[in-house]
């Protein structure tokens, strides 16, 4: 008994020895394992920890490349005309429209007659209305001759001194430039109290009925202008001319004086 109990209690010492010195083989083992496994994890956050922070220095690197390109996944594609054109605007408030003004409503032209158009029957001196209209298409048709030259103003002194020579010539029956150009003006003087400039003067009559004013007119310009002498003063440097015609028992007489 007592040997079988000293034998229990060395087997019982032993194994509290074992214990306490170092232990059973598989915790020992187990311990060991537990290190690795500990090593094995830490090798392994230690890994992932430089997998983490290459991820975010990749990034960063990106966030920073698409700040500098402007080619951020919330900004959209870079757009390089939009950013040359900010680059250029001057820094400000946006502008603002221009008021413009409103359209004013066009009127039309003031008529205005023809350059051409005849004088006022008011603008004859002393003359019947079938004669004033006669004198007045003298002058018109005379200019129409003078295409492209500056036009002869009709003077209506000098058409009532034109008229009264034609009325002398029908008084005689002949056509001639007697008296030129004194005595012309002698009359301008007696009837309108001044003298005037006389350069030349056209005279021609023709025998029948004359028909209209117009007609009239034509006649006594045609046969002027078909002779080169008469033309030729149609035609001359003069800014002035009075054209007067007078109906007489024989026909019609006509004269024309130019002045500057």
């Amino acid at each position: 008994m007592a040997a079988h109990r000293n034998k229990t209690a060395v087997t019982i010492f032993c194994a509290l020895l074992s214990f306490v010195s170092c232990g059973s083989p598989e915790p020992s083992d187990d311990l060991g394992t537990r290190r690795a496994e500990q090593s094995s994890e830490d090798d392994k956050s230690q890994s992932n920890d430089a997998t983490t922070r290459r991820r975010k220095v990749s990034t960063m690197s990106k966030s920073a490349k698409a700040k500098a390109t402007g080619d951020d996944e919330t900004s959209g594609p870079f757009d390089l005309t939009r950013a040359v054109t900010a680059s250029r605007s001057p820094a400000g408030p946006a502008p603002q429209p221009v008021p413009q003004p409103a359209p004013q409503p066009i009127s039309p032209p003031a008529a205005t007659p023809p350059t051409n158009a005849d004088p006022a029957i008011s603008d004859c001196h002393k003359g019947d209305e079938f004669t004033c209209k006669v004198e007045f298409a003298i002058v018109r048709l005379t200019n129409e001759k003078r295409s492209g030259m500056s036009p002869l103003r009709h003077d209506k002194n000098l058409a009532f001194v034109s008229r009264d020579w034609s009325r002398e010539q029908s008084q005689v029956g002949a056509i001639s430039h007697s008296g030129f150009p004194g005595a012309r003006n002698a009359l301008h003087q007696q009837e309108f109290g001044a003298g005037t400039q006389i350069n030349a003067e056209n005279v021609a009559m023709f025998s029948g009925g004359g028909g209209s004013p117009e007609d009239v007119a034509k006649r006594f310009v045609d046969m002027w202008y078909n002779s080169a002498g008469h033309r030729a003063n149609m035609l001359g440097p003069y800014q002035r001319l009075g054209a007067g015609v007078y109906r007489g028992p024989r026909g019609f007489y006509g004269t024309q004086i130019f002045g500057r």
